[in-house]
């Protein structure tokens, strides 16, 4: 992800800070010290945070690690200052297998819960639950840390998308309902109890106004993205391929993709190499060559190799996910050596417009 920093891996999945996360440690830090003029006081403070987050890596693990027993891949997972991200291909369309995945993140916050708990039930220390009016203490760091597990717990239960509830409750609904009704059903309840946030942060605390729209528009997009994949779900490749394109050729001039871009709709072109596609050339790399190596290199510098051919048999949703994972708005339909098409997002975008105006 853009703008992310590599902080670690574990079984294949990569651990990524986003640096607005080093924002807001550089805030508490000095925040911190401020208040308490104690450098004590400041790794008291950092190393709070950096164990919320710890728990949180491990919440966003406990879904990606449950997900690969399914036979789902996990790409990163990505720490925000609003929390954190895990990357996964899809989500299991299982009802039992979404709502395993989905559980299992909770679980980890209430086994970590749990494990302080009883850390702090038998140790000698004194510990008192409750958050720190003031300064962060040694005293209050465990209570903290433990309150904090659980209230992550409870918030990821809620019943409304993007939180885990909101995907236990549409694995529920599944049993009974098709899966495009039920993830309606959920969003339109995920939608519902944002309201009530908002109206809630409005008396009492902004925060709430902030989380409602976050509810609110997650719900929303998980019940739009169910759509499509409804709707395409009985449609392959052959159904949307586009016979009408474009090939370059490797050694070409960028500048005459240039020209073929400015002369036509086409925003992606394929690129032959030895008379077979090796490549596909997109308005992104155009613009990068042109910036950095101006309009006489050649394309087979720039054109992005990270291809594959997709059969014409494959689902559309597959082949959607590939293109996803790749950053690829386009590929080649067919098999190396025998091209039949071309297959692309933006076409794919204007199926599910008249799909959608036919209803």
């Amino acid at each position: 992800m853009k703008w992310s920093i590599p902080v670690g891996e574990f079984r294949g999945i990569k651990v990524y800070i986003h640096w607005t996360f080093l924002l807001l440690l550089t805030w508490i830090g000095f925040s911190s010290y401020r208040v308490a003029k104690s450098t004590e006081q400041v790794w008291l403070s950092l190393g709070y945070i950096i164990s919320l987050f710890a728990c949180v890596v491990l919440h966003e693990f406990g879904h990606a690690l449950t997900a690969r027993r399914y036979g789902i891949k996990t790409k990163d997972i990505t720490l925000f200052p609003m929390g954190g991200m895990a990357r996964m291909e899809k989500m299991p369309e299982s009802p039992g297998a979404e709502f395993v995945v989905a559980i299992a993140g909770p679980l980890v916050n209430v086994v970590i819960a749990g494990l302080l708990f009883l850390y702090m039930y038998f140790s000698p220390t004194l510990y008192r639950l409750g958050f720190p009016t003031g300064a962060m203490t040694a005293e209050q760091f465990l209570p903290s840390l433990f309150l904090v597990n659980v209230i992550m717990a409870v918030f990821n239960l809620i019943p409304a998308f993007p939180m885990d509830g909101g995907r236990i409750l549409r694995a529920l609904l599944s049993l009974k309902f098709e899966r495009a009704k039920a993830t309606a059903i959920a969003a339109n309840l995920g939608q519902f109890i944002a309201i009530g946030f908002i109206l809630l942060g409005l008396f009492y605390n902004i925060w709430l106004v902030f989380i409602g729209i976050f509810i609110y528009l997650g719900a929303g997009a998980e019940a739009s993205q169910e759509y499509v994949q409804r709707d395409l779900s009985a449609h392959t490749v052959a159904h949307l391929l586009m016979t009408k394109f474009t090939v370059l050729k490797s050694n070409d001039a960028l500048g005459a993709a240039l020209r073929a871009l400015l002369d036509s709709q086409e925003r992606e072109f394929l690129v032959a190499e030895n008379e077979q596609i090796t490549g596909v050339l997109t308005r992104d790399e155009m613009l990068a060559g042109l910036s950095q190596f101006g309009q006489n290199v050649q394309i087979g510098k720039i054109m992005r190799r990270d291809i594959r051919f997709l059969p014409p048999q494959m689902p559309v949703t597959e082949a959607l996910q590939i293109m996803t994972a790749l950053n690829i708005p386009m590929l080649p339909v067919g098999y190396p050596g025998q091209l039949l098409g071309v297959i692309d997002i933006e076409n794919i975008s204007e199926y599910l417009l008249i799909q959608k105006a036919m209803r």
